[in-house]
């Protein structure tokens, strides 16, 4: 019975027309950040895989034809571009052989888990680094005679900046929270508001009225009234019980006089 009266109130009804109304833009605004969000990062992505092929093909002329000058040259050449932390290669068993970074040359890196059967990407700390397995074709074997053909002599690694693509992950998780947030606090305060300016005012003209419909009202009950709609009706209330007053003020006086007649 109470979940059904509960229903009728008009506390339900402004929640249903209010507040769910509020919640569902709040989810279309964060549909909306976080599809343009992802756009962006896969523009990035695209990007990045552009400039990750691009730095391969103009490394692998050089690298194919044994001029290891040259390729040294590319490697440094490429550690200007935009976006590109490193561009090494790397030997089998994980030390860096050339890299646009020199002073990495002959350090030792962990590549257990990179796979010589395609690439392998690798997120860390706002870079990006992609592997790829080099693998010994006959032109390769022409230097390098103890090299098995079909075998993975090196890897390409590319490390690339994702700092972008973490900076918007980040400020989409930022910019929902913050909507939800405001969400809430706004929900709150519309609660909050709607509870003193209506719901309170008209409990307090509710009570009256039942304490008139029991029988025991105090006629001398007068609301508080404002300007708006739900004074108006309080100012009708006063009116209702002023009218019942001076009804029950008359009846008395007549049932005094007709005792008086009686008793004469």
């Amino acid at each position: 019975m109470k979940t059904e009266n509960f229903k009728n109130s008009i506390k339900f009804r402004a929640a249903v027309y209010i507040i769910v109304p509020l919640m569902v833009l709040g989810l279309v605004l964060m549909a909306l950040d976080h599809r343009k969000n992802t756009m962006t990062k896969n523009t990035l992505d695209q990007y990045m895989d552009y400039l990750k092929e691009m730095i391969f093909m103009s490394t692998y002329d050089s690298l194919k034809k044994g001029n290891m000058t040259l390729f040294s040259e590319v490697l440094a050449e490429i550690g200007e571009y935009d976006l590109v932390k490193e561009f090494s290669l790397i030997s089998p068993d994980g030390r860096v052989k050339y890299s646009s970074n020199p002073a990495n040359v002959d350090k030792t890196e962990d590549i257990a888990n990179v796979s010589k059967d395609k690439e392998t990407v690798v997120e860390e700390d706002g870079v990006t680094n992609y592997y790829y397995p080099v693998v010994t074709a006959e032109y390769c074997q022409r230097c390098h005679r103890d090299w098995e053909e079909g075998s993975v002599n090196s890897f390409y690694k590319a490390s690339l900046d994702s700092s972008a693509k973490t900076a918007i992950t980040r400020a989409s998780a930022l910019s929902n929270l913050l909507l939800i947030i405001a969400g809430v606090a706004l929900i709150i305060l519309i609660v909050v508001v709607m509870q003193k300016m209506v719901f309170k005012k008209l409990e307090k003209a509710n009570e009256v009225l039942d304490d008139l419909c029991s029988g025991e009202g105090d006629l001398t009950t007068q609301l508080e009234t404002d300007s708006d709609e739900i004074g108006v009706l309080k100012g009708k209330i006063n009116m209702f019980i002023a009218h019942l007053r001076t009804m029950i003020a008359d009846l008395k006086d007549h049932i005094a006089d007709v005792d008086g007649e009686i008793g004469s």
